[in-house]
């Protein structure tokens, strides 16, 4: 690349990284709770982190120690990889929040200026630009470029696989069919969705019609190589992976994934770009491919993901076709340089006039996305468990460091991040989780069951494992987890006990801090409460 190219290339990344921050900044991401799978995410990165920070001990009994600690590792749901990267930038700058925040946002700028240049090599300019904003502000993008989720990263991944595959078709090389098979073998190690790429070479073959590859071995290469990296990873989670799909395989899910993954392609990009992206698809088809096979890698990503994420029954949720939404912008563009060239033909004006005309088109499009870009809202700030969190640390006692939290699904990951992401000492304090303590079946309210049915159960269990500490927020919904109502009940029947030592009143429902009189002075009982969090894979027969 030439020097004024290395020029372009900077001003165009830092102009989409500023945009991607500016977002962030205005949706209130940089204070913003940790929350939902982000939690997870956050913790298993940290646990990658601390583990090299305290010398690589022997890692099944360090995964046994953090995971009872805080009780959110996510390895077996989600794959590895990803984690990785999060350790080595915590590592490069901290583990706060601001700086995983910002790490978030560089992925979604990297993507758009991947799309910038790739689009840039046979269209114009505005065209490019217009397309990488275009990504950016798409509702799915804005919602998740603040947030901790695996599915930005998967796009990043998929897009640079295409673009490792377009340029295998382009040059015949074995290098870049080898850099497409590890950058699929990454995806798939950060997440399961990573698996839609599998799809993606023999329909770049159908779709640009290069059954001639089809006889080189360096075609086939990715099949080992990929088997080879992950097989051994899927073979031992994807039954675990597998128990959190929502639907079951069949028409009938299928029927049900087109209908509403198309609703959300609409609620991102609206009607005139997914018209835009249709042509470009067609023309691809009939053989208007441009100059290079980076549209038939295009068409070939966005099948896809279409494809799998309407096939495997995972859930159906609009982060799931975030790798799709950079290659159906390809398309668009595509379609709009397609449509206007043949419109000027039929009215007579070509090149400057053209130039500008598609131009024009590409505003066009790009400003009829701006009313659902601008219906994201902002998110609820400050975190009201990172005020918690601080309570906690002031009233612990060293020689029993454990807090029970009883809040709703949702929050007990949130109470958790904020009380990992203060410790100094990581992990020393045990975050014990009701859901755990005093309930059983799992952690959603699918299969939630509660282990007592009287506060004074209750009660006996907290004294049984000597809790000093308990954050209750009291839960209005019809189907709160019964241990918040047992909590509220045993503090009612035992108030010489229950102290109520802070108050967060700035949220609603308030969030409260006990203190368990008789378990204070207590010295806490590692063993039990190891055994109590630890995996459930690396459970003992013998747990207290």
């Amino acid at each position: 690349m030439k020097r004024a190219g290395w020029a372009e290339t900077a001003v165009v990344a830092c102009v989409l990284t500023a945009l991607v921050l500016a977002i962030q900044w205005g949706l209130g991401s940089f204070s913003a709770e940790i929350a939902d799978d982000d939690t997870s995410h956050y913790i298993s990165g940290l646990f990658i982190h601390d583990y090299f920070r305290a010398g690589l001990p022997n890692p099944l009994n360090y995964l046994k120690l953090y995971h009872s600690h805080y009780p959110l590792l996510g390895f077996g749901g989600w794959g590895p990889a990803y984690y990785v990267v999060e350790a080595a930038w915590m590592f490069v700058f901290s583990p706060g929040r601001i700086s995983v925040v910002v790490l978030a946002g560089l992925v979604t700028a990297a993507i758009a200026l991947a799309l910038y240049l790739f689009c840039r090599r046979g269209m114009g300019r505005i065209l490019s630009g217009c397309t990488a904003l275009a990504f950016i502000i798409a509702p799915t993008i804005q919602n998740f470029a603040g947030k901790l989720m695996l599915d930005i990263p998967i796009a990043l991944l998929c897009f640079g696989a295409m673009a490792s595959f377009v340029r295998y078709l382009d040059t015949g090389r074995t290098v870049y069919s080898l850099t497409f098979a590890l950058i699929a073998s990454f995806a798939m190690l950060v997440k399961g969705t990573g698996a839609a790429l599998a799809l993606l070479p023999p329909l770049a073959i159908v779709i640009g019609h290069r059954y001639d590859f089809l006889r080189k071995p360096s075609f086939w290469l990715p099949l080992p190589i990929v088997a080879v990296l992950t097989g051994p990873w899927y073979w031992v989670s994807f039954g675990r992976a597998a128990l959190g799909f929502r639907f079951h395989w069949g028409i009938d899910y299928f029927q049900t994934a087109i209908r509403e993954n198309s609703l959300i392609l609409w609620y991102n990009f609206g009607p005139l770009i997914l018209i835009a992206a249709a042509i470009g698809f067609v023309a691809v088809l009939r053989g208007h491919k441009g100059p290079s096979n980076g549209l038939v890698g295009a068409a070939a990503l966005a099948a896809a993901v279409w494809l799998f994420q309407s096939i495997v029954p995972a859930a159906i949720q609009d982060r799931y076709l975030a790798p799709l939404l950079a290659p159906l912008l390809v398309l668009a563009a595509w379609g709009i340089q397609v449509s206007v060239t043949r419109l000027g033909a039929m009215l007579r004006f070509t090149g400057v006039r053209a130039a500008v005309a598609i131009d024009a088109a590409a505003v066009v499009l790009l400003g009829s996305i701006l009313p659902s870009a601008l219906t994201v809202r902002t998110r609820v700030t400050p975190p009201p468990y990172a005020v918690m969190a601080r309570q906690v640390w002031a009233n612990r006692n060293p020689i029993n460091p454990a807090v029970l939290i009883a809040t709703n699904n949702q929050d007990e990951g949130s109470a958790i991040v904020e009380l990992a992401m203060i410790d100094p000492r990581r992990p020393s304090l045990f975050a014990v989780r009701g859901s755990r303590l005093l309930g059983g079946g799992g952690y959603n309210r699918q299969d939630y069951l509660p282990l007592f049915q009287t506060p004074q159960q209750v009660m006996q269990q907290i004294d049984k494992y000597s809790i000093p500490l308990v954050i209750l927020r009291r839960d209005p919904a019809r189907d709160a987890w019964a241990h918040i109502g047992q909590l509220e009940q045993a503090r009612q029947l035992y108030p010489d006990r229950w102290e109520l030592i802070y108050r967060n009143d700035r949220v609603s429902p308030e969030i409260d801090l006990y203190r368990i009189r008789g378990n204070v002075d207590k010295r806490g009982d590692q063993a039990k409460l190891i055994a109590l969090s630890m995996p459930n894979a690396l459970r003992d027969q013998d747990r207290p």
